[in-house]
This record gives structure tokens, sequence and C-alpha cells, in this order.
């Protein structure tokens, strides 16, 4: 199948690109940003197309629990879910070595690839962790990006990076509704508690920053708040960024690699 998206340039490419795995790591992760039209309430164009099987990589070769999904999308290197409402999974297969430009060890220089993956979607980061699949070296990404005209949409990301190709597991949901809620409810809490305060210039002080350079500031910067903090996930279950959250835990848990992966020569850097 291939979705026909017409509203605008990098949307096109995307669709283009990725059903042929032609993107690289860095580029599924800008363009990833805009790809949200599995979320929208008008359903895309959907046009059939022979499906090509990925040399290298397999989409079998990664199964996860996909309970209460409806696939929607699917070629040799993609496969996408709905759930119909505002949350969206999807597999793709990168048939390129990872560009990541450090050996996985390097935290500091993963957090700075991922953070510059998320700037240039105009996006901002709000984690970035190691984890290990059965003994396979994985990160896990949870990005916001700003929604017009309110709201965010949230994306995480299981990145798996081998030698020869990544694959990609990624949860998207977006903000409807009456938005800010869960910022504006945490934030006057923390204010009334004297947690966060306001500065001779009116702006608020000790509500957001980067979460690995805390003295990194711009006025391009999406910057990670107190609100994004998991401890609150329980007290606003249906928010988008706690439905990222639980859906990555679910695909963690429940992520089987097939031999093909688990012996794949690893990502040791560029």
């Amino acid at each position: 199948m291939r979705i026909e998206v017409r509203q605008t340039a990098s949307l096109g490419a995307f669709s283009s690109r990725a059903g042929r795995g032609g993107l690289t790591l860095s580029a599924l992760l800008v363009l990833a940003c805009f790809d949200l039209t599995g979320c929208s309430q008008k359903a895309p164009e959907i046009v059939p197309e022979p499906i090509q099987q990925a040399p290298g990589l397999s989409r079998s070769a990664i199964k996860f629990d996909t309970t209460g999904l409806t696939s929607v999308y699917t070629s040799g290197t993609v496969q996408k879910w709905s759930s119909g409402r505002t949350e969206e999974v999807s597999l793709h297969c990168i048939l390129a070595p990872p560009d990541i430009p450090c050996a996985l060890s390097d935290k500091k220089g993963v957090q700075n690839y991922f953070r510059n993956c998320a700037r240039q979607s105009g996006g901002g980061l709000v984690s970035v962790d190691m984890v290990k699949v059965k003994e396979v070296p994985c990160i896990m990404t949870i990005v916001k990006v700003p929604q017009k005209p309110s709201g965010m949409t949230y994306i995480g990301s299981l990145t798996i990076p081998l030698a020869e190709g990544s694959y990609v597991i990624r949860v998207q949901c977006i903000e409807t509704g009456i938005t800010g809620s869960r910022e504006s409810a945490v934030l006057q809490n923390l204010t009334t508690s004297g947690k966060v305060g306001i500065d001779a210039h009116g702006n608020l002080t000790n509500w957001q920053q980067d979460p690995y350079d805390p003295g990194l500031n711009a006025p391009d910067l999406i910057l990670r708040n107190k609100a994004d903090d998991e401890r609150y996930d329980k007290l606003f279950p249906t928010h988008p960024l706690t439905k990222v959250r639980f859906g990555l835990r679910t695909i963690l848990r429940t992520l089987e690699l097939d031999k093909s992966v688990l012996l794949a020569p690893p990502f040791l850097g560029p």
C-alpha cells in the first residue's frame, strides 16, 4: 500500500522514500515528526501497490504486541498501525548504516545526535535512554513537536541500530481537545509551593530546561518542562505523553527479535 499525502513537500518525500527504505536514520527521525497523518481527523488516501521485501532487513524479524491496533499501511520497509483515534505505531527498516556520529557508549554524543534530530524537526527532546533487548543495545527516545494552533505531538521511538541498517519502532500521539491542561495543573502546583518562580522580567524560573544540558538555551529550542516528568503520568492517564510512555513499555515488554537481528553485526560507531 502507498499512502498519498498532499499536504506538504516533506510529507510527500517521506512517503515516497520511506516506502523504498531510502532514508538515513536521522532523516527518518526528522521527517517522522511531520508524518502525523495516521493521527489526523481525516484518513489519508490509500493506494494499493506491490509489496517489495527489503534486502538485508525484514519487518518479520521484529514482532511486538499490537492488540487494539489496526494495520493501515504496509510496504517492504514500513508497517503502520492506528488506534483509529490519536495514536499511531509504526515499524521502519532503514537500509543504510546508522549515521549516529559516535559509539553508543558515548552517552553525551548520542544525546546530542537525537537532540539535533528533534531540533531540526522543530521539536524538543524529552528523554534519551539506552536500553538492551536480549542483549542487543537499543536507544529509546521521546520528543515533542508543537502543533498548530496549539498542543503537542509526542513521538516515542525505540531504535535498534545495527552495522548495516536499523529498525525503528515509533509510537506517536497527538494532543486533542483542551490542550495544555497537564502543564497548567503542574505549573499551578509548583508555583504555589514555590518550586517554580517568576523573575523580574516575568519569565518562569526552574520550569523548563534541556534534560541533559541545563545550560543550553536558544530562542528556537523546545525545552522539556516539569510537567513532562514521568511521575505525573499517573495523574494524567489519558495525556498523549503518558500514552507514548505506556506504548514504549508495552513494546519493550513484548518485543521479539529474530535470530537475524540477534546475530547481526552490531553498530560500533562511525
